[in-house]
C-alpha cells in the first residue's frame, strides 16, 4: 500500500483537514485501467512504468473522483482531522509533517 498525505484543505479553529490516500497494489489493474488518473481534475495521479503513482497529492481537493470510477476499489481516501500544534511525522500513524 502506499500512503500519501495531503496538504490541508479547510480550517477547524486550531484543526485542520487533510486527505490521506491509499492504494492497494496487490488490486490495481495500473496502466491497463488508468480511470483514475483520467477522472482526477487535479492531476494527482500518474502513470509510471506500467503502474498508478501519486504524482502531487497536494493538488487533492478531495472530490472522490478517482474512487468513484476505480473498478476495483482499490483507492481509498481518509479525511484526517489534525491539530495544527501536535502535527503529525512520518513515524506517526504513515503520516507526513505538514
Amino acid at each position: 500500500m502506499l500512503r500519501a498525505s495531503l496538504k490541508l484543505k479547510k480550517s477547524l479553529g486550531d484543526d485542520r483537514l487533510m486527505a490521506y490516500i491509499k492504494i492497494d497494489y496487490k488490486n490495481c489493474e495500473g496502466s491497463k485501467c488508468s480511470l483514475c488518473a483520467y477522472a482526477c481534475p487535479t492531476n494527482v495521479f500518474s502513470i509510471e512504468n506500467g503502474n498508478i503513482s501519486i504524482k502531487s497529492p497536494d493538488s487533492c481537493k478531495l472530490c472522490d473522483r478517482c474512487m468513484e470510477v476505480c473498478p476495483t476499489s482499490v483507492i481509498t481516501i481518509k479525511r484526517v482531522k489534525i491539530n495544527l500544534f501536535q502535527g503529525l511525522t512520518p513515524k506517526r500513524n504513515g503520516y507526513v509533517t505538514l
